[in-house]
Formats: C-alpha cells, structure tokens, sequence
C-alpha cells in the first residue's frame, strides 16, 4: 500500500504564519483574532479564511507577496522531509494559506497544495480555494495509508481521515498522539518502524 506523509505547513514546519503577519502589516487585529478563532476551533476555519481575505482585499501584490521573505525553512524541516522519504512516504505539504507565499517550501515537499491568490491590476482581490477543509483533501488518498501532522483546529478533519494523526505543539481533536515541537516530532518519526 502507498504511503502518504501530509504535513500542515504554517505552525508545523515553520514559525511563519502568513495572517499573522498581514495583520502586523495593515495594523488590522481583527486578521489575527480572525486566525486564532479558527485554529481553536472557535469559529468555522473556512468561515474564518473567507473574512480574512475580504480584510485585505485591494492591497498591493507586492505588500503582499513581500510576506514571503519571512518565510523560512528550518533544518528540522529538511531532516523531517528526509526522514519520511527513507521511511518510503510520498511527501505532500499543505496549507490554507498562499502557494505564492509558501513559494520557499515547494522544493522541499513532493507536492505543495495551498491556495492560490487572485491578482487584477497589482492589488489582491481574492482566494482561489484548492479544497474547503484538509479532511476533503486526504478524500482523494482513500487508498493510501496516511500519516497527517498538523498544529491547529484547521487540521482536524484532516486527522480524522488519517490512519495515524500527530499534533505538535497542541492538542487537536482527532489527533492520535501529541508531540511539543518539530524536534520532537522528528525524533517520533525516525523511531517509526518501516
């Protein structure tokens, strides 16, 4: 059976969180409170995506698409790329944020899937959705075993679709286990046995 590894990005992988900083940037708190609503679970999280978009609607691509250089790709990352690979998982990352955002993490992964940002005249004017939630995502990985990671309500759904489902930093309903950190994650995963 084919081995699928989907890993959250933002809050898993790397520190950045794309809404956090355009909320530093426009000075709109309510993106933030926004983001955290639906990581929590407070609120729906595509209910919450939608709002936030609507929030920063008419800003400047290039504001926008400057966010990215905050974007980084830690060593712990790589190794655990690295790790899933020997251990003959296909690699996917995912993200309810921007592909073009995320642009440093496409390499990395063996597939990408994010949202895709709509652009007209230089200035941001919408979302183009690749799926409403994770969980209807890993719907195309029925015949797979799949091993999903994640660090937010958002990733919920997605654990309740996955074989095995692994919380970092927070508990998460339907996650199968909690680890504090990447590194700790790592550790998990190079403990796997084949």
């Amino acid at each position: 059976m084919k081995k699928v590894a989907v890993i959250d990005i933002e809050g898993t992988l790397t520190d950045f969180e794309f809404w956090r900083e355009m909320a530093r940037i426009t000075g709109k708190r309510e993106i933030g409170e926004l983001l955290e609503k639906g990581l929590s679970g407070e609120v729906e999280w595509l209910d919450s995506l939608l709002k936030r978009v609507e929030l920063i609607r008419g800003i400047d691509e290039g504001t926008f698409l400057r966010t990215r250089e905050k974007v980084n790709v830690s060593p712990e990352a790589r190794e655990l790329v690295e790790t899933l690979r020997e251990k003959g998982f296909k690699v996917v990352l995912i993200s309810g944020s921007f592909e073009e955002v995320l642009e440093p993490f496409k390499r990395l992964g063996d597939e990408i899937i994010a949202n895709r940002a709509i652009f007209e005249d230089g200035k941001f004017q919408g979302i183009r959705l690749r799926f409403r939630d994770k969980g209807e995502f890993l719907e195309r990985l029925r015949d797979c075993f799949i091993l999903a990671m994640g660090d937010g309500y958002a990733d919920a759904k997605m654990f309740e679709r996955a074989d095995v489902g692994i919380a970092v930093g927070r508990s998460v309903p339907g996650a199968d286990l909690l680890v504090k950190d990447l590194k700790e994650l790592v550790d998990f995963i190079k403990n796997l046995k084949p």
